[in-house]
Formats: structure tokens, C-alpha cells, sequence
């Protein structure tokens, strides 16, 4: 019964499915196209229905045109107009002549069977043809031009007639005479509307109709029968009214539509109507319908036929394929059934044989397989269950199961040995809260299980059956029905008894630890002996109950020092340290190497009892160890017997090493103390002899100094007269003379070169040189100095390179932004490089290598030169040092560029290593730290680097020399410079860098003049001060007034330095009138005398001054326009005589010109505030101050003073 029940289910889903699937949307398909096919059908009638009404009325249209036109025609006639114009003027006449002209007109259309009527123009009937009476025509007056009245039927006569109305107007048509109405037969014109007689295949046409829509009357007329001979009579009928609500939308002339309750024929019907107007100006419209049962008759049969063939065609196909499923799937699915059935009693053994070739028969095997399967399965289940009971009876934890109530129901053996009994059955039964010594763990456990899924180690007691209690970890989870209601528990538990003693033992254990420690950061603290033990005393006695305590000090092998710390001893001997031998307690422990607990010394030893006091029964001693050696021992005492335990031993054991290390720190300290005693002594005794150097080095400094300082004046002799007798102002010379004063004056420009390497050294010495830190292109600053020795390395053949790059080795873009004093670092790399090619071969290379790091830069200034042997390498950056005494002959050089190249370094908190192989090459690296711009967000705690504010210098020369010693002059005392080789680009220069000042060396030679005309013609715009160098005076003379200064091509730093200053001082005016003498202030004669020569010789009017009180004396008559000043003067500071002048309101306007051999530059504040006009260095030729005066001269010429 089961199987059918399952077979018919499985039946009924089937077709169900077929009905689903083929029939329902065979159905929808069929009932889709029959409803498309119907529509389509409805347009294409509703659209030939449409089409028919428009073509009836346009046939129509044309009948009524023509016979509108023809009564238009008639209305023309003379007689017809003659006889109105009587009757429009109120004047009688006959008609015999209109009577003729219309009966002919009669006569001339018989099947009109027209009758003619004559109106006023008022609309009144005045004339009737066949003397009936006309029909009354309201609105008659209104109408202006030929129209068509409504039809009508005359049942006297049997036909259909219309009215046509014609205006009559006079001979100029301006005046309405009357109208000519005709009544004439409309029988052709209702027969084509109308008539619906033509059958088509054995249906009639289209059924016409005439609708009426006037404001008052509304109406519809059709034939009223089906006669087939002319029209007959017509019926009038209402208007439908949803057909009446579409008819007054005027402005639509024609639609078609459906209506659902149509009067067709005397039958109410669905019909598809369409209609058009027949004229603009009549409410006469033309109605054609089709019954819809007639339009759809032909797709209602097509639908029938098709709905029952394909019915016809799914149930053949259903039954095939009922065949086809119970065979193939039906069948084979109840075999499947059966046999689960079987399986499900328990033959294991049962195979099935099924042959369908696809998926049931896979089916059917993959059965088979699980059958095999399953009794694999339940054998090897039989096993794993044999093991895991054996596994759970073996475990050492218990596991444990209760029913509802709390009973236990199963527990494994390890449970049973737990809880003290010896048979399983005595437990089981039993409820799990008789365990329980605490009934609150009990219940909290319960609660536990009810609020979570599972307890996890929960730490209870339990009882054995010897009442023994048993601490245990107990786990369990609750046993859930299918209904979600707790059933039970299953959990485990494991004894932790031995393990609770254990944790015990270690927290004791760490307690004692951190007692240690305590104690260890207290003796620890201090490393003084008496606070050392005053600390341990204090932390001892919150350990252990002591009435003795003292401390042992090993001096030797036999000999310990021992102390007594507790009670402090007031007087007695015990108040000071005693000296026991190896047979007292120290010396057993120091000699055994382990402490020695006696807890009954009076007893035991009698010996050692003597060094206590005699109330003393129980001693401890234990060794006091640092690193592996014994220095004493901690002796404790205690008026009881045995009162030290093990435990109080193995403590102190653990106090000992840092109560040991804390007595070595103690001792220690006292040695630090007669160590620092005599290091601070020996310490003021070295302070003593530095300051004696350093005041040496100061004095030789300063010596080194003005000894410098002092040789500039004397070099103003000998080099200004040297240089007058060699420009023949004293007299003709030979050849040989020039010959020798020219070497005179070559060797006084050496000692002036070096002089002034004298000064910065010392300046740098003496650390007067102010470093000025600004973030600036490295790789910049390193390729001018390279310009400057370029000229002579490339005499030799010398090729310089130059390589950046990172750790890795790649190559890195300039700029390398470094922090440091540009122009003392441009001077750093002047030193190096003259010298790697000053002492490089022939054709060898000098390499300038740049390694971009983190923080920093690593510069390299490598050669293959000559080398430096290695016992030299370190004496090289000593002052005045050459390694060789020959290579100061060969080479030439004073030996301080090194010196000051290291000292420049060392300010910047680097310095210069050298590595270097004779006859190979030398390599002097150092390194500078890398500028990082800080972002806006960001502070890094550092302070700003200041400021600084460069003069920008441009050089316009062509000469490659003379530009390097330019450039390196210039970038050493922090200038900036840009160079450009013609005119052209120097003004373009000019124009994008706004120079503070620009050079023009001018060529010797014709095209010098051409290169100044091309350069001023372009710079007409330019305002910025210009220096000429040029040997030429004419042309000078020439072009004095463009220039601001003059340099000669053989000059100096500086007098380079003097030159711009003259050319960026602004003159100043002055309302009092000055003199025209100069004043030379100088407390040399020498040096006075010479100016007033070379001054005199040129027709210069001057006077001379030793002191600053002689000159303002002179300086008070107003004589005076130019001031040589000299800042070393006797009795008062030169500076203080410049500022005095530039500040009294009589003397401002008077130039005064600083002639000094002390070492000044333009940046000085002295130069600032005294507001010089500018600065000449000694010694300097009789050119140097010439060309000096002539400036300040051209300046005076072109702004005089008022």
C-alpha cells in the first residue's frame, strides 16, 4: 500500500509537471496571438472603416461643389438680379421674363426635379416657381456665399431633396439683393451615402449613416430596411451618446473608435465605427460601422480549430511521455524504495539491478556502493567503540554523565579512584551534590551550566569516601533534548590537589623573592657602609626575630674583621671592630664556602661561643660572595635554641650576594674618593699648564698677527717707489734696472699673498672669523672652486671630474643642500684643489667625489700626485709644516693652507682625514651635515639658520684666468658671482639677476671700445654700479663718466675688494661748501710722504696729518673734500675720527677713504657704522691711490656740492 501511495504521488506530480510545463504555456501562447490577431484585425477594420467614411464624403463633396456651383450660375442671371434689384428698391415688376428664364433651367436638368424660391435680403419669401409656399430659412441673412442645407424626405413624393441657397448681389457685389434658393432632388446623393446593398462574399458592405449635431438638434438617420431597390424612407434615431460626446470635440473632423451598445439595424451590438465631417460649415457628418461578431468571425473559428489541435497534440505527447517516465524513471525509483526500505530493517546484503543507461542506473550503483559501505562502516563503528571505551575506562580524568536530576549515571573508573571507592556501582545513582563539600559550589556550578553552554575549570572541593576532602577541576556542558530542555550534564574533572600544593610552595617561593629584592634595592641604594648596614638592619628584622647581628670582613686568609651592627654598641670594646682568626665563625665559613647554622653554640662549639655575647644560644652565618670570591660573612644570633630554620637559611643565602655587593660598592667608593683626590689635584695642576699654553699660543697668535699687520706699512714704501722709478717718474731707466725693480715688485705681491693667508689663519686661530651657517648648493660651491684652478691644471694637462652619488652607488641630482659657511667652505675646496694639482703629475686627474648619506655628505678631493708618506700624513695640518723642505722650493707655498682648510672643517663639527700612498696618489675626505627643509606642519626643535644676505657680483671678461682669481677673491669673502663672456649676455644676466654690482674687463686692443658701446647701448635701463679693469687710460678717459670705479688688470684682493666698495657708495650732498685740497691722516711719514708725491706729481693739492687731533684741526678751516684715513692712530681710534666726520653737519659731505694695513672687508660692522666711503688695504701702488682719487674726483665733478 505504501509503495502505491508513493508511486501515485510521484505519478501525480509528473503530470502535474506536464500540465505546467507544455500545456498552460501552449495555452498563453494560443489565447497571446489570438488577442494580437484580434487587435490587428480591429485596427486594419477600424482604419478601412475610416477610409470609407472619408472617401463617401469626398465623393459627396464633389456632388455638392458641382451643384453649388451650378445654382451660383443660375443666381447670376440678369433676370434674376433685375427682378431682386425691383424688390430690394421696393418696386413692382413682372415676372413673366424670371418665370421663362428658371422653367428653362427646369426643363434643361429633368432629374433634379428642381423648384426654385426667391428671398429678400431681409430672409422673407418673395417668389415661389410652382406657387407653393417656400419653406421658412431662418438665418437666411447670414449666409454669403453658396451652401448646402440638410437633406430631407418627402413622403408626397418618395425622394430625397436638399436645399441649395445662393446670395444674389447688385452688378458691383457690395450689395446683397436677395437669395435664390433651390430645392432640387438629393436622391443620387442619398443612394451614395446610404445605400449598403453591395454584398461581398455573401456578407453586406459597410452599414452608412447620416448624423445630424446641431445645437438644438441631434440625430441620426440610417436605412430602415433591408430592400434592395433605391433608398427608402429613412429612420431617425438619438444619437449614441458616447458617439455625441465625441462629435462636439469640433476640432477632430474624423475618428474611429469601438462601441460596446451600438443600435445597428434596429439589434444593439459591439461595433467598430468611424466618421468624418462632411462640410466646415454644417454639423452634417458621415457615420460608417461594422457589428464586431461579423469583423472577428473568421479569427474566432481559426482560434477554435488551433486551441483543439494543439490540445490534441499535448495529450499525444503526454502519453509518450508517461510511457517513457514510468519505464525509464517511475519504475526504477520504486525498486530505489524498496530497497531503502530493506537496508532500513538491516540487510546490508541487498543489491540492486538496474538498467536504464543513465543517471538512475548511477543511482542505483552509487546505492550499491553505500550499502558496501555502510557495513564497512558499521564494522568499523564496532571498533570505534571498542576503543574509545577502552580509552575512557583508561583515562586518568573522570569523565561523568547525569540524567535530569542529577544523578549520576555513568562515570569511567579514573572517577571512581578519584572519589575513594572501589566499584563503579557505588557512585552511580547517586545524586553529584553529595560530592560537593561546599553545597555554594555546588550550586554556583549548577547555576553556571543553566547560564552557559559549558563551565570551563572550575576550581572545587570534593569529598572521598574516606571524607578525605579533594580539590578538583571540574568542566562540564549541558545535555539538550530536541526540544532545547536540559536533560542532563556530561562534564569531566581532574585531581589538582598535588598541584595546589605545588602553587603554594611557589607563591611562598616568590614572596621570598620579592622579599630579596626588596631587600636587594634598599642595600642597594646606598653606598655608604654605615647607611648600607642600617638599611639591611631595618629590612632584616621584618624577616626573621634576631638578638644579634654582626658583619665580617675578610682582610686575609687568617685574619677577618668582624663588626657588630646589632644592638648598635654604646661603649665597650664591642664599639670598635675585632680580629678573629680562621677558628671563629668567618674564618670556618670563608674557609668551607657555606654557611653554618649551629642551634645550640654553647654547646657545640665553646670556641666560637667566646665571640657572642653569653645570652647568645642559636648562631647563623652565612658567606658573603662577590664575583666568585668571599669578601665576609653576615653573623645573626638569637637568645633561643634552634631559632634559625632552614627556610631562614636558604633567605639569607639569597640577601648574601647583594648585601656582598653593596659592601664591594662601599668599598670601592672610599677608594673612588682617594682617586678623585688625587685626579682633581693632578687636574689644577694641568689646568695651570693650559692656560700658560694657551696664553703662549695667544701671545704668538697675536704676535703672529700684528707682525703682519706691521709689515703692510713699510711694503707702502717700497713697493710705491719701487713702482714709481719703474714707471719713470723719477727718471729714465735701462732695461736691466726694469728688469730688476720688476722682480722687486713681483716678490712684494708674494709677501703681500701671503701676509694676508697670515691674517686668516690668525683670524681663524683666534676664532675671530664669524661663520655665517646657510643651507646652499654643495655641488654649486664646489664647481667654482674647480673654475679656479681649471686654468692652471689645464696647462699641465690635469683633467678635474666630479661625481655624485648615494651609498649605493647611484648617481644623485644636484642640488646637494648642505649647511655650512659658503664662503669659507669655497675656500676649503680653493686649498685642497690648488693643492692636488699644485702637487699632482703631468696629465694626471684630481676627482672631487660627493656621497649623498642620511645626515650627511662625504666629500672626497682625490689626485694621483706625489703622494704623502705615512709618518708626514699626520704633521700636514700642522701650521708652517711641509713634509719635505725641497718641495717648498720646487712647489713653493707657506704651509698654513692645510692648516686653515682643518680649522675652517672643524668649526662646521668636522675634520679632514688624509689617506695617501707615495707616488700614487693622496685622498683628503671629510664630511658635512646634509639640510633638510622642514615642512609647515612640522617642528624639529632646532633653531633657524640666519639669514644671510649675499652680494651678487657679475663678471663680464673673456679672459678664463683672470675670471677663476675673480671668482675665488670674491666667494671667499661670501660673495656670489655670475659670469658672462659678451655683452649681450650680460645684460640679459643683468636683467633676470639684478646684480648688485657688474665687473666689465675690457680688452686690450681697438675692439675694447666696440664691446662697451655694444654693452652700455644695451644696458640704457640698467641703474646698477659698474667697475671697469682696464690698463688703458684713454680709453678710460673715454668712458670715465659711465664707470663708478676702476680696477688695473695686475691688482689684488684687496684692492679688488676697495674697488666694488667705491662703486656701490652712494654720494653724498652736502649744503656747506667744501675745499679742494685732500687730507692724508696716517702717523706713518713714510706712507704720508709717498701719497703726497704721487698725489702732488698729478696736480692734487694735500696735506698731511700724524694724529686724529691734527686732522680735525686742519679739517676745521673747510679746505678739504677728500679724506686718506688711516684707522691706527696715536691718540684716538680712526674709526671714531670717520664717524665724527660723516656725523657733524659742516664736515658730512667730505669723502673719507680708509688707507690702513689692518685687515678689513666690506662686511665689518665698523665699516657700517662709521659709514666710510670705501677702503684701500697697504701696501698699494701709486695707480692704486691715483685711480682711487680720480673716482671720488669724476663722482665730485658730476654732483657738486652746494
Amino acid at each position: 500500500m505504501e509503495e502505491s501511495s508513493v508511486r501515485l504521488s510521484i505519478e501525480r506530480r509528473f503530470i502535474l509537471s506536464i500540465l505546467w510545463i507544455g500545456v498552460i504555456p501552449m495555452i498563453m501562447v494560443l489565447l497571446i496571438g489570438y488577442f494580437a490577431a484580434r487587435e490587428g484585425q480591429q485596427l486594419a477594420v477600424m482604419q478601412n472603416l475610416l477610409t470609407a467614411a472619408r472617401k463617401t464624403v469626398g465623393g459627396v463633396s464633389l456632388v455638392i461643389q458641382e451643384r453649388e456651383r451650378n445654382t451660383t450660375r443660375i443666381a447670376q442671371y440678369p433676370e434674376i438680379v433685375d427682378w431682386l434689384r425691383h424688390a430690394y428698391r421696393s418696386e413692382t415688376g413682372s415676372d413673366q421674363a424670371l418665370r421663362r428664364r428658371l422653367l428653362q433651367e427646369v426643363h434643361e436638368s429633368p432629374t433634379l426635379h428642381s423648384s426654385f424660391y426667391l428671398y429678400n435680403s431681409a430672409g422673407k419669401a418673395i417668389f415661389s416657381l410652382d406657387d407653393t409656399e417656400p419653406p421658412p430659412l431662418p438665418g437666411l441673412d447670414k449666409i454669403t456665399e453658396t451652401r448646402f442645407l440638410r437633406p430631407d424626405y418627402l413622403n408626397s413624393q418618395g425622394r430625397y431633396t436638399a436645399l441649395l441657397v445662393a446670395p444674389v448681389f447688385d452688378a458691383n457685389k457690395e450689395i446683397v439683393l436677395g437669395y435664390l434658393v433651390e430645392n432640387q432632388s438629393a436622391q443620387e446623393l442619398m443612394e451614395l451615402i446610404l445605400d449598403d446593398n453591395f454584398v461581398v462574399e455573401g456578407r453586406r458592405r459597410d452599414r452608412y449613416e447620416i448624423i445630424y449635431m446641431a445645437e438644438d438638434t441631434q440625430f441620426t438617420v440610417s436605412l430602415n430596411d433591408d430592400s434592395e431597390t433605391s433608398p427608402p424612407p429613412p429612420r431617425v434615431t438619438a444619437v449614441h451618446p458616447k458617439l455625441a460626446e465625441r462629435l462636439k470635440n469640433t476640432e477632430k473632423t474624423q475618428d474611429a473608435f469601438v462601441l460596446w451598445d451600438y443600435l445597428s439595424q434596429g439589434v444593439r451590438t459591439p461595433v467598430l465605427i468611424a466618421y468624418q465631417r462632411l462640410a466646415s460649415y454644417h454639423p452634417l457628418y458621415v457615420a460608417v460601422h461594422q457589428p464586431t461578431p461579423a469583423v472577428f468571425r473568421t479569427i474566432n473559428m481559426a482560434a477554435g480549430v488551433a486551441l483543439l489541435a494543439s490540445c490534441l497534440i499535448i495529450a499525444l505527447f503526454c502519453a509518450i511521455a508517461y510511457r517513457i517516465v514510468n519505464n525509464k524513471i517511475l519504475r526504477p525509483l520504486s525498486l530505489l524504495n524498496e530497497g531503502a526500505q530493506i537496508i532500513r530493517q538491516g540487510d546490508l546484503d541487498l543489491k540492486l539491478k538496474i538498467q536504464t543507461g543513465d543517471e538512475i542506473e548511477e543511482l542505483a550503483a552509487s546505492f550499491n556502493q553505500m550499502a558496501a559501505a555502510l557495513r564497512s562502516n558499521m564494522h568499523r563503528l564496532g571498533a570505534s567503540q571498542e576503543k574509545y571505551r577502552h580509552l575512557i575506562t583508561s583515562l586518568r580524568d573522570c569523565i561523568f554523565q547525569t540524567n535530569q536530576e542529577m544523578q549520576i549515571i555513568f562515570i569511567n573508573p579514573a572517577g571512581v579512584a578519584i572519589l575513594g571507592y572501589s566499584w563503579r556501582d557505588e557512585v552511580l545513582g547517586r545524586p553529584l551534590g553529595d560530592f560537593f563539600v561546599d553545597e555554594d559550589d555546588y550550586q554556583k556550578f549548577i547555576q553556571n551550566i543553566k547560564r552557559r553552554p559549558y563551565v570551563d575549570s572550575m576550581r572545587v572541593w570534593l569529598s572521598k569516601f574516606s571524607d578525605e576532602p579533594v580539590c578538583v577541576e571540574i568542566s562540564g556542558n549541558r545535555i539538550l533534548s530536541d526540544q532545547g530542555n536540559m536533560q542532563g550534564i556530561e562534564g569531566s574533572f581532574r585531581d589538582v590537589t598535588r598541584s595546589l600544593r605545588m602553587e603554594k610552595e611557589i607563591a611562598e617561593r616568590a614572596e621570598r623573592m620579592a622579599t630579596v629584592n626588596k631587600i636587594a634595592n634598599v642595600v642597594n641604594s646606598s653606598v655608604e657602609a654605615g647607611r648600607v648596614y642600617e638599611s639591611l638592619l631595618a629590612e632584616l628584622h621584618r624577616l626573621v626575630d634576631y638578638d644579634y647581628a654582626a658583619v665580617s670582613i675578610t682582610l686575609d686568609a687568617n685574619a677577618h674583621e668582624t663588626r657588630q651592627i646589632w644592638p648598635e654598641p654604646q661603649d665597650g670594646r664591642e664599639r670598635f671592630p675585632r680580629l678573629d682568626d680562621d677558628h671563629s665563625c668567618a674564618g670556618w665559613v670563608a674557609k668551607a664556602g657555606r654557611p653554618l647554622n649551629i642551634e645550640n653554640i654553647k654547646k657545640e662549639n665553646e670556641i666560637m661561643a667566646c665571640q657572642f655575647p653569653p645570652e647568645i644560644c642559636s648562631v647563623l652565618c652565612v658567606p658573603l660572595r662577590a664575583e666568585q670570591q668571599i669578601l665576609g660573612s653576615l653573623q645573626l644570633g638569637s637568645n633561643d635554641i634552634g631559632a634559625f630554620s632552614d627556610h631562614d637559611l636558604h633567605l639569607f643565602e639569597s640577601i648574601a650576594p647583594h648585601l656582598a655587593g653593596a659592601i664591594r660598592n662601599a668599598q670601592l667608593l672610599e677608594n673612588l674618593k682617594i682617586t678623585l683626590d688625587q685626579v682633581n689635584s693632578a687636574k689644577e695642576k694641568l689646568d695651570s699648564a693650559n692656560k700658560e699654553l694657551k696664553s703662549l699660543d695667544e701671545m704668538k697668535t697675536h704676535l703672529l698677527s700684528n707682525v703682519s699687520h706691521e709689515l703692510r706699512t713699510p711694503l707702502v714704501a717700497v713697493m710705491g717707489y719701487a713702482d714709481m722709478i719703474l714707471n719713470e717718474k723719477a727718471g729714465i731707466i735701462n732695461d736691466t734696472q726694469k728688469e730688476y725693480l720688476e722682480i722687486i715688485l713681483r716678490n712684494v705681491e708674494k709677501l703681500v699673498t701671503l701676509i694676508e693667508n697670515l691674517l686668516d689663519f690668525a683670524k681663524i686661530h683666534r676664532s675671530t672669523e664669524g661663520l655665517v651657517f646657510t643651507s646652499f648648493d654643495l655641488i654649486d660651491c664646489i664647481r667654482a672652486s674647480m673654475q679656479v684652478v681649471k686654468p692652471v691644471a689645464e696647462v699641465r694637462a690635469i683633467s678635474l671630474h666630479l661625481t655624485v652619488h648615494d651609498e649605493q652607488g647611484n648617481t644623485a641630482r644636484p642640488p646637494v643642500m648642505v649647511e655650512g659657511d659658503k664662503g669659507n667652505l669655497g675656500q676649503v675646496f680653493n686649498n685642497l684643489l690648488s693643492n692636488a694639482v699644485k702637487f699632482n703629475k703631468n696629465e694626471g686627474s684630481v676627482t672631487v667625489d660627493v656621497e649623498v648619506r642620511k645626515e650627511t655628505v662625504l666629500i672626497a678631493v682625490i689626485d694621483t700626485g706625489i703622494g704623502i708618506p705615512e709618518d708626514g700624513q699626520d704633521k700636514i695640518f700642522t701650521r708652517f709644516y711641509q713634509y719635505d723642505a725641497s718641495s717648498t722650493r720646487k712647489y713653493g707655498g707657506t704651509g698654513i693652507g692645510l692648516s686653515i682648510a682643518q680649522d675652517i672643517v672643524r668649526l662646521h663639527g668636522s675634520r679632514i682625514t688624509v689617506s695617501s700612498t707615495p707616488g700614487e696618489g693622496t685622498t683628503f675626505r671629510f664630511s658635512l651635515p646634509l639640510h633638510h627643509p622642514q615642512s609647515g606642519g612640522e617642528s624639529t626643535g632646532t633653531k633657524p639658520l640666519p639669514i644671510e644676505t649675499h652680494l651678487l657680483i657679475e663678471l663680464v671678461s673673456q679672459d678664463r684666468s683672470l675670471c677663476a682669481q675673480i671668482r675665488q677673491q670674491l666667494i671667499s669673502e661670501g660673495m656670489d658671482v655670475i659670469h658672462a663672456a659678451y655683452p649681450s649676455a650680460a645684460v640679459t644676466l643683468a636683467q633676470k639677476h639684478s646684480p648688485d654690482c657688474i665687473i666689465i674687463d675690457s680688452e686690450t686692443g681697438p675692439l675694447a671700445s666696440v664691446l662697451l658701446e655694444e654693452f652700455f647701448s644695451e644696458a640704457q635701463d640698467l641703474k646698477i654700479p659698474t667697475l671697469i679693469i682696464t690698463d688703458n687710460d684713454s680709453l678710460y678717459a673715454d668712458y670715465q663718466e659711465l664707470f663708478d670705479a676702476r680696477l688695473k688688470r695686475q691688482f689684488r684682493k684687496s684692492t679688488l675688494l676697495s674697488g666694488i666698495h667705491k662703486a656701490l657708495s652712494p654720494p653724498v650732498q652736502t649744503k656747506s661748501h667744501l675745499g679742494n685740497k685732500i687730507l692724508c691722516v696716517d702717523a706713518d711719514a713714510e706712507t704720508a710722504t709717498f701719497v703726497q708725491r704721487c698725489l702732488s706729481d698729478e696736480g692734487f693739492q694735500i696735506d698731511i696729518a700724524a694724529s686724529g687731533d691734527g686732522a680735525l684741526q686742519l679739517l676745521e678751516k673747510g679746505d678739504y673734500w677728500l679724506v686718506l684715513l688711516d684707522i691706527a692712530l696715536p691718540d684716538q681710534d680712526g674709526w671714531d675720527l670717520c664717524k665724527y666726520i660723516k656725523s657733524h653737519p659742516v664736515l658730512s659731505g667730505i669723502k673719507v677713504q680708509i688707507v690702513t694695513a689692518r685687515s678689513i672687508s666690506q662686511s665689518m660692522p665698523q665699516m657700517r657704522d662709521s659709514a666710510a666711503d670705501g677702503y684701500l688695504l697697504k701696501p698699494f701702488k701709486a695707480e692704486d691711490i691715483l685711480s682711487l682719487v680720480r673716482t671720488f674726483e669724476i663722482q665730485r665733478a658730476q654732483k657738486p656740492f652746494a
